[in-house]
């Protein structure tokens, strides 16, 4: 794994800072180079009063995150609250680190560190997901002024600061044109339906949560959902759990109290702060993810305010990546080839009506023999 790092930019409550043109589209070995994921760094110097700031809103200091590519796309649109959980749902608890607790005090160092997965890395080929590095176009970020900070009862005045970013990165044999995915919210208007515009994607997952200190508001009254077309059935807390157990594992008890999970998790804590809608297993395919003609439909028993769902679509294959990615390395258009498992990679039988979806590879010229 290769990391590279940005430029710094000092802190300016409210501010817009973007990042571009750090990253080589090739590594060490001359081989291309595919961004696993971006880990946003916040060196902050504060003061902190009242009472301590608790390590799963220091996300809220990036009031904003988006992700650009050269296609186009924004493909990751999110403020903080909403990115920790998909990073957590995306690696899973084993792999999150949760920050600290910052307890009050004058002239407090404080290094926030945020990790959006360029990857899917459940995916039964996780590569296939990863964003090439040229690609990128920028990141952008809005930083949080202090009352952004003043959550429940502490009160943050941010001093100084410097914001940057770590591009955490592989190298490949090939060229790649991954699965083009986007990670976007959408706030609930009501209480008991959800109408998002999809529009011909694939969805990957969704998840439901609140905005709220220590991580997201309470959830209680957030009863069960139904999704059209999806789940008939109405689906609750314990359905919820029982998917993040068996399907992707995330329940890790002691050995002194039953049902007392090691790792703690949002989606499956005591007291859940956020809550899966939908997802795949471990290991499932783009095979198993639905196509989704026009709108997501979410229904739900529920009093919980200010609901807004997080939620990850794939998209079809652009004509504009593929030419771009031709001009870049200098290859013919047709030298693509749909990557997928070896027994079904020339059968389009075998790819489930996904073909304008399937990942591509192509030769490297610099590389190939």
């Amino acid at each position: 794994m290769r990391r590279y790092l940005s430029e710094t930019k000092d802190h300016s409550g409210g501010a817009l800072r973007s990042f571009r043109n750090w990253i080589p589209d090739r590594g060490p070995s001359n081989r291309p180079l595919q961004i696993v994921g971006l880990e946003l760094c916040a060196d902050l110097n504060v003061d902190v009063a009242t009472a301590a700031i608790q390590g799963e809103d220091l996300w809220k200091y990036f009031d904003s995150i988006k992700v650009f590519t050269k296609d186009g796309r924004i493909v990751w649109d999110a403020n903080g609250e909403a990115s920790r959980l998909e990073a957590i749902l995306r690696v899973g608890p084993l792999r999150f680190r949760e920050h600290a607790d910052v307890g009050t005090g004058t002239g407090v160092t404080v290094n926030v560190r945020c990790f959006i997965p360029c990857a899917i890395p459940r995916a039964k080929l996780a590569s296939d997901f990863e964003l090439p590095a040229y690609l990128l176009e920028k990141v952008e970020v809005k930083l949080a002024d202090n009352s952004t900070l003043d959550i429940g009862s502490s009160a943050v005045t941010i001093n100084s600061g410097s914001v940057y970013v770590n591009a955490w990165c592989r190298e490949i044999d090939s060229l790649a044109l991954p699965v083009p995915w986007e990670f976007k919210t959408a706030s609930w208007s009501g209480t008991d339906e959800q109408v998002i515009a999809v529009n011909g994607a694939l969805l990957y997952s969704a998840f439901v949560y609140a905005n709220g200190a220590s991580g997201g508001a309470s959830l209680a009254g957030f009863d069960d959902h139904r999704i059209d077309g999806l789940i008939e059935h109405p689906w609750d807390e314990v359905d919820a759990m029982f998917w993040q157990t068996w399907a992707r594992g995330e329940s890790k008890f002691d050995g002194s109290t039953v049902g007392n999970p090691v790792f703690g998790s949002p989606f499956s804590a005591a007291t859940p702060s956020a809550r899966l809608l939908w997802g795949l297993a471990d290991g499932e395919s783009l095979r198993s993810c639905p196509y989704i003609p026009g709108d997501l439909t979410i229904r739900a028993t529920n009093s919980v305010s200010s609901l807004i769902t997080g939620y990850t679509v794939l998209h079809n294959r652009s004509k504009r990546t593929s030419e771009l990615a031709a001009r870049k390395f200098g290859i013919p258009e047709s030298a693509w080839r749909v990557h997928t498992r070896k027994g079904s990679r020339r059968n389009p039988s075998r790819w489930g009506g996904r073909a304008a979806f399937m990942p591509l590879r192509a030769p490297d010229p610099r590389t190939a023999s």
